[in-house]
């Protein structure tokens, strides 16, 4: 899935960063935000199991003690079963969990504030309304058509 080759291309240039903030925290909005929007393009059908996980990676992000551990108990009690909506959430998890190993698990207010950027990021990936899911596309097209295969 290419929404996962944008996500694994920014962790990839995290590996091996040691410093304070690895990623800012703009970019990381923008990364999760690509990606779970380039796959609802892919699978529109998808966007309710993705709204609903939104709401509970928010709800979790926003909390106290967030950390990655904390978001997947709560999707995972969400019961989120759809394959690919699950493969989704899991790019944007991935990309938190690299930045985390980056900046250090024990950092704890670096830690909640990427994870509420994770909730910023997936929220800015859905579609706001079927009339702005139109304009959504077009602009992802004009993001995205430089980087396409043939």
């Amino acid at each position: 899935m290419k929404a996962l080759s944008i996500l694994a291309l920014c962790s990839a240039l995290l590996c091996g960063c040691k410093t304070s903030s690895p990623i800012s925290h703009a970019l990381f909005q923008q990364s999760v935000a690509l990606a779970e929007g380039y796959a609802l393009e892919q699978h529109p059908e998808l966007v309710p199991d993705l709204r609903a996980a939104t709401t509970v990676v928010c709800a979790t992000a926003n909390g106290t003690n967030a950390s990655p551990d904390s978001i997947v108990a709560a999707l995972n009690s969400a019961n989120l079963t759809n394959a690919t909506s699950r493969l989704i959430v899991n790019g944007g998890l991935a990309l938190l969990n690299t930045v985390i190993t980056a900046i250090s698990p024990t950092n704890t207010s670096q830690v909640a504030a990427y994870s509420r950027d994770l909730c910023v990021g997936m929220l800015n990936g859905l579609p706001s309304s079927p009339a702005m899911a139109g304009l959504r596309r077009d602009r992802m097209s004009r993001l995205t058509s430089p980087h396409l295969l043939p």
